[in-house]
């Protein structure tokens, strides 16, 4: 109770100006220390608003099955794309060009490596989009 009673009395004894520059201190850090951990604590708060927390698939479902056929449209489009150049590349392998140029024979199987992978991913992506669609209750 000795050091509660000493710190009380060190405090009065303190001029007015130094009491108000030691509140404007503590405001400034507390607002410069909140300003850093709000990016930090913002993602772990709680909903507070009733349309946040009430937010269920119900309300998104429908933009979602449309962005994903819109997803899927744009990647049937891009395959179709992809295989007339894989076809397009698989003829230059055949030229005269390609069998006489070394060089320009690798280019082309690297192009056309490329388009076989990039067609895989885009199986994949599609077969996800399927999975979601599915689980939406799509078609």
């Amino acid at each position: 109770m000795i050091s509660l009673t000493g710190t009380v009395n060190a405090w009065k004894a303190l001029p007015r100006f130094i009491k108000i520059v030691g509140y404007v201190g503590v405001v400034c850090g507390t607002v410069a220390s909140a300003a850093t951990a709000y990016p930090i604590m913002e993602p772990y708060w709680l909903a507070h608003r009733g349309y946040v927390r009430n937010y269920d698939t119900g309300q998104y479902a429908p933009i979602l099955k449309r962005i994903i056929t819109v997803q899927l449209v744009q990647d049937r489009e891009r395959r179709q794309q992809l295989l007339d150049e894989a076809a397009k590349r698989s003829i230059e392998l055949q030229s005269d060009l390609a069998k006489q140029a070394p060089q320009y024979h690798d280019l082309v199987q690297q192009r056309v490596n490329r388009i076989s992978e990039e067609l895989k991913t885009l199986d994949e992506q599609d077969n996800s989009l399927f999975k979601e669609q599915k689980a939406l209750g799509g078609k």
